[in-house]
């Protein structure tokens, strides 16, 4: 999800983490769901999780920084994972796992 008081119209996202630039991750367009109220918009696509998918946010939430770059077509805007995002992944993790 992005947020932000100008559109940028995300094609694409690429994480650092910890000092790594992993692969970016192409956006559909046509999935991309947008909205605005206030002086804010918010531009978001949901997927599902496979279980191939729980090593990379385990990852996510155990790294020191993580830096999450929102690409545009002519700008990009980027942004650190917060703690409590990092916590909410470790919580959905931990039950994901507990109902197997």
């Amino acid at each position: 999800m992005y947020t932000a008081d100008t559109w940028l119209f995300v094609k694409g996202t690429t994480l650092n983490v910890d000092g790594q630039k992993l692969a970016t991750v192409p956006i559909n367009f046509y999935r991309v769901k947008r909205d605005n109220s206030g002086g804010r918009i918010w531009q978001w696509q949901d997927e599902s999780v496979s279980e191939s998918n729980i090593a990379f946010f385990r990852m996510l939430a155990a790294s020191k920084k993580t830096i999450i770059r929102y690409q545009g077509d002519k700008y990009h805007d980027d942004r650190a994972l917060t703690d409590r995002e990092k916590k909410a992944f470790t919580q959905i993790l931990d039950a994901y796992e507990g109902m197997k």
